[in-house]
């Protein structure tokens, strides 16, 4: 309900997510059944108590943090302003080929280390700039 109230109150959400979307944490939980269907030793890991507890606090702390989330509208076809897009688009790509639905809980990790990283980098180069004086 939190992340509900965040997202349809906050106008820094047009190109950029502020917290994990709730689709991302979404498709994470729903592949669990999938991931241990496919790869059943994973399952003392997935299903452990402890870890799920963990789990649950991560993802809840995710959904609401102040942490800027790259989004997929792609709004130009400049190579350079998309690369992190299209970056979390092949590993997506490569990730599910090999590794099918077991590869989601590791794109949603891509996802939100190519954010960090990109909105690090933006942030770098804000500070590193010269202000011009007009």
């Amino acid at each position: 309900m939190l992340r509900l109230a965040k997202f349809n109150n906050d106008t820094r959400q047009s190109d950029i997510f502020i917290g994990l979307p709730t689709p991302a944490n979404a498709i994470l939980i729903a592949s669990f059944p999938m991931v241990i269907d496919q790869r059943p030793a994973l399952a003392q890991y997935v299903l452990n108590p402890y870890g799920l507890a963990i789990f649950v606090i991560v993802m809840c702390a995710l959904l609401v943090a102040e942490l800027p989330l790259m989004s997929l509208k792609f709004k130009n076809k400049d190579f350079n302003k998309n690369i992190y897009r299209y970056l979390l688009l092949l590993f997506s790509a490569i990730l599910i080929l090999f590794f099918k639905f077991a590869a989601i809980p590791v794109i949603i990790f891509i996802y939100i280390a190519l954010s960090i990283v990109q909105f690090k980098i933006a942030n770098n180069n804000l500070i590193s700039s010269p202000k011009k004086v007009g």
